[in-house]
């Protein structure tokens, strides 16, 4: 009687209807408080009535003095639970990383809703280019264009000492290091000789 009772496997389910899929999360500092923001999947997105019209995703974003006040007050603001195991995306502001992470990652890896094999080894910099303001709103408009007026721009990879961001490498250094390292993926280089260009793997 005692076995039948220990395999029960349905204690720790979560009904779609009830969760809010994460697929990103980022953290900022306004003032002297923490900003926490999540990207959700937007389900109407999936419908086959409503997916045209729909956006794909929905961004909420909270403050709080603390990392764990600022996720229990933007948990107040939704009507489902936020489902952060399928997180892909971690985003830390600039002026964070420079204050240091290793509070902010802590709390992270304490939650027990985070993947143990969400890890980040190359930490990469990322720059908004273009018209912010037209890149906003509640519409799709930023994403049909052929060349939209807002977008990312890989920027190069952090360098931390400690849990702190004290500088940048460019693509160029950045490629050197992975060399130096050993962890460099397989690319070409190239290298200007006299008037010619030569390409090696």
């Amino acid at each position: 009687m005692m076995c039948v009772l220990l395999l029960s496997g349905c204690w720790s389910r979560n009904e779609f209807n009830d969760i809010a899929i994460a697929e990103e999360v980022g953290i900022d500092i306004a003032g002297d408080q923490f900003e926490f923001s999540v990207q959700i999947v937007n389900p109407d997105s999936m419908s086959k009535t409503k997916g045209d019209q729909a956006l794909p995703i929905i961004i909420y974003a909270a403050k709080g003095s603390t990392l764990n006040e600022a996720v229990k007050r933007l948990a107040s603001s939704m009507s489902r639970k936020v489902y952060f195991s399928h997180i892909r995306i971690l985003v830390l502001s600039e002026e964070l990383a420079q204050r240091g992470v290793s509070k902010s990652m802590d709390y992270l890896q304490r939650r027990n809703e985070f993947r143990s094999d969400f890890k980040c080894d190359d930490p990469v910099g990322i720059q908004i280019v273009g018209n912010t303001a037209s890149g906003t709103g509640t519409n799709k408009s930023n994403i049909n264009f052929v060349t939209p007026p807002v977008r990312l721009r890989y920027f190069g990879n952090g360098v931390f000492k400690n849990d702190r961001l004290v500088g940048w490498l460019n693509e160029n250094e950045s490629h050197a290091y992975s060399i130096i390292t050993d962890h460099s993926k397989p690319f070409f280089h190239a290298c200007r000789l006299s008037s010619r260009w030569i390409c090696w793997p």
